[in-house]
């Protein structure tokens, strides 16, 4: 996980990536800080990274709490964007400039002020998303905190990815429960459950558990009352 960083004091608090496009799953950004954009990731420079499974929690930066595309266009597939703020805009995510076009799918963000801002002509768009003041196509509207524990992204126990982590499906009957699209999980590339297999859609969450559980993918980046695979540790 990237916590409490400050790696970069105007852009990129956790991370910063210039005309770069890395494979980031399952993977944690919290508390991060970037005195001007992006406190958890500043995207920039046609820079399109592909990120699955990861949480964006209470980072802070002037503009894009937990992330800011400048001419960039990430792939953003059941992500939890949840408490990031931003002094001027986007709390969750800025983009700036006109070619910047993230595209999100099975991804949920709450609590975060503007949950995604987009400057010009930029754009953000996709499917199977939730959230609550993003009105466009592909973003359903939250009225109630779909979490266990939103005040507590990592749990009692104090260790990410387990199964008291705050920001999983509060229910069965969540309202992010069941509602992604599963033909849009990439494939295991990285075979995280070992099995050799790297065809198929990724199989687990963030926690290593079975990512379908129920009758359809959830939305964000943990499957409700999931079994856990043996998963494998990537360095």
């Amino acid at each position: 996980s990237y916590s409490d960083q400050n790696f970069y004091s105007n852009n990129g608090g956790g991370m910063t990536n210039l005309n770069s496009s890395p494979s980031i799953v399952n993977t944690v950004f919290r508390r991060n800080i970037a005195a001007i954009n992006g406190g958890g990731i500043y995207n920039n420079n046609n820079s399109s990274p592909n990120m699955v499974n990861t949480l964006f929690s209470g980072n802070t930066g002037s503009r894009g709490g937990g992330m800011i595309n400048d001419s960039s266009s990430p792939s953003i597939i059941n992500n939890v964007f949840s408490g990031n703020s931003a002094a001027n805009e986007g709390g969750g995510m800025y983009n700036g400039g006109s070619s910047s076009a993230p595209t999100i799918y099975n991804s949920v963000f709450y609590g975060n002020g503007a949950d995604i801002k987009n400057e010009t002509s930029a754009t953000a768009t996709g499917g199977n998303n939730f959230c609550e003041n993003y009105a466009e196509t592909g973003f359903t509207a939250l009225t109630a905190d779909p979490f266990s524990d939103s005040a507590n992204p990592i749990g009692a126990d104090g260790v990410w990815f387990t199964t008291d982590d705050g920001l999983q499906p509060s229910s069965a009957t969540s309202p992010i429960t069941d509602e992604g699209d599963a033909t849009k999980l990439p494939l295991d590339t990285l075979d995280l459950d070992g099995d050799g297999d790297t065809t198929k859609a990724i199989p687990v969450d963030i926690t290593g558990r079975t990512r379908i559980a129920g009758t359809a993918v959830d939305a964000g980046a943990y499957e409700h009352d999931s079994a856990v695979l043996s998963v494998k540790n990537i360095d």
